[in-house]
């Protein structure tokens, strides 16, 4: 028993030996003030914080989650789908992405679990919320309200304002985040002021506030178009640069490696996934609407691939703990600007691509059946022929317009044309030809919103001059006044038709014509950030990585397959898809997705290949103990078990593990020698100089005692 109570005491004294000053996990203190941690094995960064005290990743979470959910707004409403969309929807991305990597980088290196940071978080979430409410008709070339001359248009007046609105909401929530993070910078600068860092804290401080200031400016000027665009942009760039050069500053906080690799990692997972939500959501519309068939289940299974294999290339391997230089760690985090954009116009195509192909087969099976009706319509004005509804799919039509509450319904309307049909031209006053030609364009409008196509307002106008042509008729028996009208029928609702009908299939084809250049300009990407972060040293590496380099470039060549051109134009001649690029050609025979799927898949073969190549010319030179230490996690900088090894470069915690060992005890000899002062920040509930020191020293000399 003696024996037992003695073990337990030195139990319980290797315990409280063992635990160090910090905050409690249920007690949250006001303020943690930061400041330089001794770090050995470190030269190349600092830590302020321990890592007790670091904020929570529930909250980062939540913070990467919003810029997610404010992307996905914004592209329900802007959707990538033409060459002039590409250039709005990256004005808006530099703006969010800055927001988040200017805050990630505050908060990789001074965020603290205390009550003060997340009074900051929940004011800069708000600003975030604020830009994606005002953020859906957001577009530079449409910042100015209308002017007086303009308000007998509605039209027009209405979009300008729109746009006016949109852009001062913007460019004032994003001011707003500037000048937050402008004061979280100057709160380090006054906690950290003993320890002279206050340069390097107070540029950063500087460069939001002068953002913060030409930003409302911005938002609230009323005149000159380039003056709002500049003021709202050059202060970025300002940022950007200052991002670039304090690194060389004399006294520069440095960024902890590991946590800013896996924070940027994170958002690229999330962004990932966001793309992926839009992917499904079509693929689900087709197997429930028009657009089911084979081709689907094709498509799913290369959106698979094409997902998974970019996952592989962006994180196969990747180690957060591996340390690069300045120049290259400030190269590699500017980078991710361009992958993530250039990432999301992956996705963005891929989605324009399942979407074509399903709305193809909507339009084919809605114009078919119409164009059944006019031409069985015309063979009973010239007594030529019958109808025969068997030649219509009227059930599946019937199924499909009654899930779109179409008024009138599909049978409705079949019954509507024959009975005038029959009657025209003596007997009725209705044209059943425009009559059918209207109900035609009215129910593709609602295809195409069903399909969450954007509507652009080129083609919304188109579809209204259709819709209100005047249908009416007046009976008649003579054959030249009947002849007449219906040449002018052909000459204007029929061009008519074939505009709304080329204009709507452009609006559909053309959002893919920059999907084989993003696939290319991924990849092209991934391979430069790899090198910067982790440059392969022997000759397969280097092949696997040349392979996706070579790839790479002749995915982004085929961009000039789209030189062919993007507008559609259907003429009286022809009425089929004329002078279609290669690029529409490959889409049409359902190859485009494929093409990218293959290739991918390929890569990772290739990387598979060579890798086992390289571990088999290792094991034949070198044996299988030089082998075994050779492929370690601690030479290869890549994870345990993982097949596919990746060169070492720099070094990592594992590999400072042996020489903590050695220094363990004495380090732990000295932090209870020296005290809590020399190691740790200080733990402060009030004032900087208050009461919580003398706590915290008299709980250490009372932890000491025991």
């Amino acid at each position: 028993m003696e024996k037992q109570v003695t073990r337990t005491s030195n139990i319980s004294r290797e315990t409280q030996k063992l635990e160090k000053p910090g905050p409690k996990p249920s007690s949250i203190p006001l303020v943690i003030y930061p400041g330089p941690i001794e770090t050995e094995g470190k030269e190349d960064e600092e830590e302020w914080l321990r890592e007790e005290q670091r904020g929570t990743e529930w909250l980062n979470l939540l913070y990467d989650l919003v810029i997610v959910a404010i992307l996905t707004v914004f592209s329900a409403s802007n959707e990538v789908s033409s060459p002039e969309s590409i250039l709005t929807y990256f004005s808006y991305i530099v703006l969010i992405w800055w927001v988040w990597a200017s805050q990630t980088l505050y908060d990789v290196r001074f965020q603290a679990n205390d009550w003060i940071h997340r009074l900051f978080k929940f004011l800069q979430l708000a600003a975030f919320a604020f830009v994606g409410i005002t953020s859906q008709a957001f577009d530079p070339e449409n910042v100015l309200p209308p002017s007086d001359d303009l308000l007998s248009d509605p039209t027009v007046a209405g979009a300008m304002q729109q746009g006016a609105t949109a852009f001062k909401g913007v460019a004032a929530a994003y001011g707003l985040s500037r000048l937050l993070c402008g004061i979280q910078y100057l709160y380090v600068a006054y906690a950290t002021r003993r320890h002279g860092r206050w340069v390097t804290l107070a540029i950063p401080a500087a460069t939001c506030f002068l953002s913060f200031a030409l930003n409302f400016i911005a938002a609230f000027l009323n005149s000159n178009t380039a003056a709002k665009i500049v003021l709202l942009y050059l202060p970025l760039g300002l940022e950007m640069l200052a991002v670039l050069i304090l690194p060389f500053f004399r006294g520069y906080i440095k960024t902890p490696v590991a946590l800013v690799s896996q924070r940027y990692g994170e958002l690229t997972l999330v962004i990932l996934g966001e793309g992926i939500i839009g992917i499904i959501r079509n693929l689900g519309n087709a197997v429930k609407g028009f657009g089911v068939g084979n081709n689907v289940y094709g498509q799913a299974v290369c959106v698979l691939v094409i997902v998974w294999c970019a996952w592989h290339f962006l994180f196969h391997g990747f180690n957060a703990e591996i340390r690069m230089g300045r120049k290259r760690g400030i190269l590699w985090l500017i980078l991710h600007l361009p992958l993530h954009f250039v990432l999301l116009l992956l996705l963005a195509g891929m989605n324009n691509a399942v979407q074509y192909d399903n709305l193809g087969v909507a339009f084919v099976s809605v114009t078919g059946a119409f164009d059944t009706l006019q031409q069985q319509g015309v063979d009973v004005l010239s007594r030529n022929g019958t109808f025969d509804l068997s030649q219509v799919p009227m059930q599946d039509l019937t199924l499909q317009f009654g899930n779109l509450e179409l008024v009138p319904s599909f049978p409705d309307e079949v019954a509507y044309f024959e009975n005038t049909v029959q009657q025209f031209p003596q007997n009725t006053t209705v044209n059943p030809f425009i009559n059918l030609l209207q109900y035609e364009v009215n129910a593709l409008m609602y295809v195409a919103v069903e399909y969450q196509l954007g509507i652009t307002q080129e083609l919304y106008d188109t579809a209204m001059r259709v819709t209100q042509f005047n249908a009416s008729w007046v009976s008649t028996d003579n054959e030249t006044v009947l002849e007449q009208y219906l040449d002018f029928v052909q000459d204007t609702v029929g061009d008519a038709v074939r505009e709304f009908s080329s204009e709507m299939d452009t609006e559909i084809l053309q959002g893919t014509v920059f999907f084989l250049p993003a696939t290319g300009g991924f990849l092209f990407l991934v391979c430069v950030l790899n090198v910067l972060r982790a440059p392969p040293s022997r000759l397969w590496p280097w092949t696997a990585w040349g392979t996706k380099l070579a790839v790479s470039i002749g995915l982004g060549l085929l961009g000039l397959l789209d030189l062919g051109g993007i507008q559609i134009n259907f003429t009286e001649q022809d009425n089929s898809f004329p002078d279609l690029n290669a690029v529409y050609r490959l889409l049409r025979a359902n190859w485009l997705l494929p093409t990218a799927a293959i290739t991918y898949a390929a890569l990772v073969l290739a990387d598979a290949i060579f890798m086992s190549i390289a571990r088999w010319a290792e094991e034949r030179g070198l044996g299988k103990v030089a082998t075994e230490e050779s492929y370690s996690p601690t030479a290869t900088e890549g994870r345990a078990g993982d097949g596919l090894p990746l060169e070492r470069i720099g070094s990592t915690k594992d590999a400072d593990k042996a020489h903590d060992r050695e220094s363990s005890d004495q380090d732990e000899e000295r932090f209870w020698a020296e005290g809590p002062r020399a190691h740790s920040p200080r733990l402060l509930e009030g004032n900087e100089d208050g009461a919580s020191d003398e706590v915290g020293e008299e709980t250490f000399m009372h932890a000491r005692a025991v």
